[in-house]
């Protein structure tokens, strides 16, 4: 590739991760994530097949899972809150080289103990397991907390 491809293919991703839309992408309706897309930069504690991941379950009064969730998903580079309603936390974390977008949600339905968990990019088709491993670097940081399991 000769250093003008490089430029162009560079300055194409840097345009298309800034593009990300900033508005309030709430994926929750009626208490339900929004599925995946068919591409594979998506995953959910509400899909089937390669998009699952397992919800955790908690043992403490909702209020506090909600507030340890909080202050650990703020110590992830780039995530910025961005939405909080009853028992559903939206954020967008914001990658570090291009800027590119993902939203992160999470939610406990009430009276469930359960947390419910989507991570998702806005744009592009591959995440490179991004997302996946997100949600993983999540839940066992929340696990270590001993309230989450």
């Amino acid at each position: 590739m000769t250093k003008k491809s490089i430029v162009i293919v560079l300055t194409f991703l840097i345009l298309a991760g800034c593009g990300g839309d900033m508005k309030n992408n709430s994926n929750l309706i009626n208490g339900i994530f929004k599925s995946c897309p068919s591409s594979p930069n998506c995953v959910s504690s509400m899909e089937e097949g390669k998009k699952y991941i397992q919800p955790l379950r908690y043992s403490v009064e909702r209020n506090k899972a909600l507030a340890t969730i909080t202050q650990v998903v703020s110590t992830l580079p780039g995530a910025s809150l961005v939405e909080e309603q009853g028992g559903y936390l939206h954020y967008t974390v914001k990658s570090r080289v291009f800027g590119f977008i993902d939203d992160l949600e999470i939610y406990l339905p009430e009276g469930e103990q359960t947390v419910h968990l989507r991570s998702a990019s806005r744009v592009g088709y591959s995440d490179f397991g991004v997302n996946r491993n997100r949600l993983e670097k999540v839940e066992k940081m929340l696990q270590e907390t001993q309230l989450f399991q």
